[in-house]
């Protein structure tokens, strides 16, 4: 199994404006970082299997961020995400994962600024055991130039999140975020349905993963992104019909 990746960059945007603003009035800007905590589950040989990925976000540079489970003798150490060390993350690779539930409760982040400024925060966590969705049509419309998706309901999701991954393990197509009472999805290239990096060529095979999300129960319309609970996703492999 490869490495589960779960890229998160369209976060960058929603601190662009705390950075700028550390930037301008650094004297006067007070340190500030949000800790998430998120459970992932997804397949491995047909079996559910869970991790967990750990984010700090900040609005100044980070030096270090750890994070202390609950119940557990060790911390683990966050590092900066890709070159962005206004984000510090933790995502679990394939050893990470396990059949065993994940630990519950208060999980607590210890960061530390470039300026030796420390901080402490926390995310109290509950596992869900978050169903995956079952995809029930996949058709494509030549005339619409579309692929239409259907699943069922999944108990408990808050959203669905659909995306398209190519052979090389590189996300070609991320959609925008649906909402869990209209489990549906158009994927096309002439509609704004998502955003593509790449796009799909006709008779290759690609990956679609249907990815179900639980937000934290203190989320907003302003951070939901940033403050996800637990999420599953299941893959489904699928050949391109459109030109």
């Amino acid at each position: 199994m490869e490495k589960t990746k779960f890229l998160r960059k369209h976060l960058l945007f929603v601190f662009l404006f705390l950075i700028l603003g550390a930037c301008s009035n650094e004297d006067i800007t007070e340190f500030e970082v949000h800790g998430d905590v998120m459970f992932v589950k997804i397949l491995v040989d047909g079996e559910p299997v869970v991790g967990t990925a750990y984010y700090a976000y900040s609005n100044k540079i980070l030096s270090s961020c750890t994070v202390s489970p609950p119940g557990a003798d060790e911390n683990i150490d966050l590092a900066a995400y890709q070159t962005n060390t206004f984000l510090f993350a933790y995502e679990p690779s394939n050893g990470d994962f396990s059949s065993d539930s994940p630990n519950e409760g208060i999980y607590l982040f210890n960061a530390k600024s470039s300026d030796n400024e420390s901080i402490e925060v926390s995310d109290e966590q509950s596992f869900s055991d978050l169903g995956f969705a079952q995809l029930d049509e996949r058709t494509f419309d030549t005339t619409e130039d579309w692929l239409h998706l259907t699943w069922g309901e999944v108990t408990g999701a808050d959203s669905y999140k659909v995306s398209l991954i190519d052979t090389t393990g590189v996300t070609v197509f991320s959609g925008y975020a649906i909402k869990a009472d209209s489990p549906e999805c158009y994927i096309s290239t002439l509609y704004d349905v998502g955003s593509w990096t790449r796009y799909p060529v006709y008779d290759n095979t690609y990956t679609l993963r249907i990815q179900c999300n639980i937000y934290d129960s203190d989320a907003t319309e302003e951070d939901y992104a940033y403050s996800i609970q637990e999420i599953s996703q299941k893959d489904y492999s699928i050949v391109w019909k459109l030109n």
